[in-house]
């Protein structure tokens, strides 16, 4: 009877005493969700609550290094940038990510993509397959890459877009020796029978963050001791969230409590035994959830990151190195960067360093030259935001300035002064004299037969002799480029899509936004559509409806599609009514962040939050959950009462019974 009662007593003593916390193995790596899209229609569309300390456009390397050395100070390991592939026309998430992984080897730190599995340029899993395959061959192999225990880490958005199934396969087939870490993203736990781990993007939607991300951490615990398998946990914390500003039926805001909710979060989400921390996010500005500096709350948020990472490391991050500027390839050795990766590099190192002596000139956004002091000359080439170039001379009304631009065949072009700043005295730079631009007509027809073949013109040439007068004189054609004349200029009163035929059946290849413009090389037969140059078009040329813009210049003199201009690979008779665009922003989207029109809106807070409060059926256990009884459900201090129970019950009423 001794025995019993010693093993007794030791067990109530064991069970009143403190209870000792889970220990984690080690500390969690702390990571950034990053957005390398933005330019300044971004900071003018009235879509963001906030804005940037430094409004900036995401390609300029400076920038992506200032956000680098940003995320160092307050203790970021590394930036997992959104990636819409390896395409790299008209997918700045592709030129960027390899700008931010250099700058990041340069500066010892660490960067990762989140795959958009709803990217536009991924159209099914067969180009999902073919892009993970680039990126494992790729991005994955830099030195810069983040990894985990030794493995490239990939994280995935909407990775619901496929069945598990069909990520089993896809992932038997870019890397059936799970070479890389994925991590899936959302409510469903099933695709971690493929997946490595598991994260929430977002957490605002809870009423305690604290509680819900430990019982997602222990669910993901709990498949992995189930599947007897490895997974990892990534918690999420946020500084707040407001999508109030954007047309989403389900938009709400969190308050920032002056940084107190990213502090609440954040231990949430490490007191849940994560491997890893992933703050959402770095710069997701239409969404609100930005660490970054703002023009609202300054470095606050940088600073609390920075205590809260010293909380949890005991020591405070150490301070960045000093910005440095990216260095120019030569002309021979950037033959792998991109033309707008090595426009940027020279941008940078040219804002950067010091102004041009004598009176110059400064960009606030990217700038057209042009070869003559007018929007019908054509453009030559363009300036980056920021950059600065040499005053050589003027129109006399100090409307447009001759500049040195090295790009151009005579080593200068032309600026609008309405759209650039001036520095020095205007009445110190000379007056140039230039000639007007000749305005082209309607080509020289060889033949009836091809002429009939041609849509008709707005003016016939009634034989070959008004046909040839009508050609441009010798010193004219000296001073008319060789390329398609510029005929004028549109701006966009709104966001348009650009397509790749005069009609809206044609495939969209970009768009403008309102405030944009674009140079004018023709115009369809019925005068709904126009013909600009378009970087992301068939020839560098596509289609935008007259509906949606202004036309700048004579449209006498628009030549009619077909006579002389340059043939896109598409053409149709356009439609006779245009339909306005239904939507603030276009769908097709792929230059610029993802819109809250778009496929590619919802959040984790959008999804769980449609109804106002989170679905209870995803946070809630499951009858099964409740149905099983276990004594570790119940707390400690019940457990000791039924103990001492017990044991008093024995001590002083079964033994006196007996």
């Amino acid at each position: 009877m001794k025995y019993i009662l010693t093993v007794v007593s030791l067990s109530i003593l064991f069970l009143l005493g403190p209870a000792t916390p889970p220990v984690v193995a080690q500390q969690p790596l702390v990571l950034a969700f990053y957005y390398a899209w933005f330019d300044q229609n971004t900071w003018s569309s009235g879509q963001s609550v906030d804005l940037p300390a430094q409004p900036y456009n995401s390609t300029d390397p400076a920038v992506i290094e200032r956000h680098v050395a940003q995320a160092q100070g307050a203790g970021i390991d590394a930036l997992v940038q959104s990636w819409y592939g390896p395409q790299m026309e008209n997918n700045q998430t592709e030129t960027n990510f390899r700008t931010l992984l250099d700058i990041s080897a340069a500066r010892g730190f660490k960067a990762a993509v989140d795959v958009e599995v709803t990217s536009p340029f991924l159209g099914g899993s067969g180009a999902v397959s073919q892009a993970l395959a680039t990126l494992i061959a790729t991005h994955a192999q830099h030195p810069a890459y983040l990894r985990y225990q030794g493995k490239p880490v990939i994280f995935f958005w909407r990775q619901q877009q496929y069945s598990v199934d069909t990520w089993a396969g896809i992932r038997g087939q870019v890397d059936p020796n799970h070479d890389t870490i994925w991590i899936a993203e959302g409510t469903d736990l099933a695709y971690q029978a493929v997946f490595d781990g598991h994260h929430l993007y977002n957490i605002a939607w809870a009423d305690s963050p604290a509680d819900q991300l430990a019982r997602w951490g222990d669910r993901v615990r709990s498949y992995e001791a189930e599947n007897q398998v490895d997974r990892l946990w990534v918690a999420t914390a946020m500084p707040g969230y407001n999508d109030t500003n954007l047309p989403r039926g389900n938009a709400f805001a969190v308050s920032r409590q002056g940084g107190d909710y990213l502090r609440a979060t954040w231990r949430g989400a490490v007191a849940s035994q994560p491997d890893m921390v992933i703050i959402t996010s770095f710069n997701e500005w239409l969404e609100g959830t930005q660490l970054e500096p703002s023009a609202s709350y300054g470095n606050l948020y940088l600073d609390v990151m920075r205590e809260l990472v010293t909380e949890l490391r005991g020591s405070p991050p150490p301070e960045p190195a000093p910005l440095q500027v990216p260095s120019q390839p030569a002309p021979d050795s950037g033959a792998s960067a991109s033309d707008g990766e090595k426009s940027a590099q020279a941008a940078v190192a040219a804002a950067q360093s010091p102004p041009p002596d004598g009176p110059y000139i400064e960009t606030p956004a990217i700038t057209n030259v042009r070869s003559g002091p007018g929007t019908d000359f054509e453009t030559v080439g363009r300036l980056d935001a920021g950059q600065t170039a040499s005053v050589m001379g003027r129109t006399e009304a100090a409307n447009w300035w001759l500049v040195e631009f090295t790009p151009a065949l005579e080593g200068q072009g032309w600026v609008s002064g309405e759209v650039v700043g001036f520095v020095g005295e205007a009445a110190d730079v000379p007056v140039v004299e230039v000639q007007t631009a000749a305005l082209e007509t309607e080509a020289t027809v060889d033949s009836a037969d091809e002429a009939e073949a041609e849509p008709k013109a707005t003016v016939e040439a009634e034989s070959e002799d008004e046909a040839a007068a009508d050609e441009p004189t010798e010193e004219a054609a000296t001073a008319t480029p060789t390329v398609p004349r510029v005929a004028g200029s549109i701006e966009a009163t709104d966001a348009i899509n650009v397509r790749d035929e005069p009609s809206l059946e044609g495939e969209v290849v970009g768009a403008l936004y309102q405030g944009e413009t674009a140079d004018v090389l023709a115009v369809s037969e019925d005068g709904d559509w126009w013909l600009v140059e378009f970087a992301g078009g068939p020839d560098d040329q596509a289609w935008v409806a007259d509906e949606f813009v202004e036309f700048e210049g004579d449209p006498a003199t628009i030549p009619i599609f077909g006579l002389g201009t340059p043939t896109p690979t598409a053409s149709v008779t356009p439609d006779a009514t245009i339909t306005p665009t239904p939507t603030p922003l276009p769908v097709e989207q792929p230059t610029f962040a993802p819109t809250a029109t778009s496929i590619y809106d919802a959040t984790s807070a959008a999804l769980l939050a449609a109804r106002g409060t989170p679905d209870p059926s995803l946070l809630e256990p499951t009858s099964d959950d409740t149905g099983d009884f276990g004594w570790s459900d119940l707390p400690w201090g019940i457990l000791s009462l039924v103990v001492i129970a017990g044991f008093f019950w024995y001590q002083f009423v079964l033994r006196r019974r007996q």
